[in-house]
């Protein structure tokens, strides 16, 4: 059952109806988590270091979406967070936790190479150009959250009692790579062009830990934007790569180089959340056909 305010902080009333001889009151406390963006607002993508080829003799077909790294900055501001004030006790602030999700999805993940003698030429191409976002992130997190364990910037925060009554920066990086190839390359039947666009969706997301009605397996979004990532390119005899892609780009079409977080009041789910391996997980075990 999903019940909406539309404002807060308020312990809210709510009526959980069986049948006409049965309902059920129920009290909700509803913490504000209100965003500023005004300041601090931004997704910022590095389009002048690249995408660019991996420089390892060994892996030169990976392409890296920007040497040097990040390729991706995002920071959103979270004015303050307040639960309901009851009888001078405040609630539900200590339930709250506030960090970035984020989604990826193979647009594109191909490989053509050339003829090898006796050999047509052919494309392979990853089931993971399947449509679907999967949830990314970085290695050492805790799913779903892009990076719970951040240490030099704050991407994750598990709210404690008496909220955050002061405004809080939340920031993160990425920086995807990737091959539109399978492992199958040699002076015989070598790689020629690849096909490499990946699309992501990142949210500011609010989730409680209060597993009353299974609340706390719901994510929420509180803000999103969209960025990608076109490494698409083609090859040299000698493995030397070219971008045919437009490398990194983000929702605004006017400026490819930046694009702003849109807040959310409707109260959205993040229905990939709840999935159980993550976007770099299945990169490493696609296969191709």
């Amino acid at each position: 059952m999903d019940v909406h305010w539309a404002a807060g902080p308020v312990v809210g009333q709510a009526r959980l109806y069986v049948s006409p001889e049965y309902t059920w009151p129920l009290e909700v406390n509803v913490v504000e988590v209100k965003l500023d963006l005004s300041t601090n607002n931004l997704i910022i993508l590095h389009r002048e270091n690249g995408p660019k080829q991996s420089f390892p003799p060994d892996d030169r077909d990976l392409i890296v979406s920007a040497i040097p790294r990040p390729a991706m900055e995002g920071t959103i501001t979270v004015h303050h967070v307040t639960g309901p004030n009851v009888n001078g006790v405040s609630r539900g602030e200590d339930h709250i936790k506030i960090g970035f999700i984020q989604t990826g999805r193979g647009t594109k993940i191909s490989g053509t190479y050339d003829a090898a003698p006796n050999t047509s030429a052919e494309t392979l191409t990853s089931d993971l150009q399947d449509g679907t976002f999967h949830i990314d992130i970085i290695d050492e997190s805790d799913l779903p959250w892009y990076n719970s364990k951040s240490i030099n910037l704050t991407s994750f925060v598990s709210v404690g009692k008496g909220g955050l009554t002061a405004p809080q920066l939340f920031e993160m990086n990425d920086t995807p790579s990737g091959k539109g190839t399978l492992k199958r390359i040699s002076k015989e039947f070598h790689i020629s062009s690849i096909k490499l666009v990946y699309d992501f969706n990142v949210y500011l997301a609010v989730q409680t830990t209060d597993t009353e009605n299974d609340a706390n397996l719901v994510y929420t979004q509180r803000a999103s934007s969209q960025w990608g990532f076109d490494g698409s390119g083609s090859f040299t005899p000698s493995l030397t790569w070219t971008l045919t892609g437009k490398g990194l780009y983000g929702k605004d079409k006017t400026n490819p180089a930046q694009t702003a977080f849109s807040e959310v009041t409707s109260g959205t789910h993040i229905i990939e959340a709840t999935q159980k391996k993550s976007f770099n997980v299945l990169l490493n075990s696609q296969t191709w056909k």
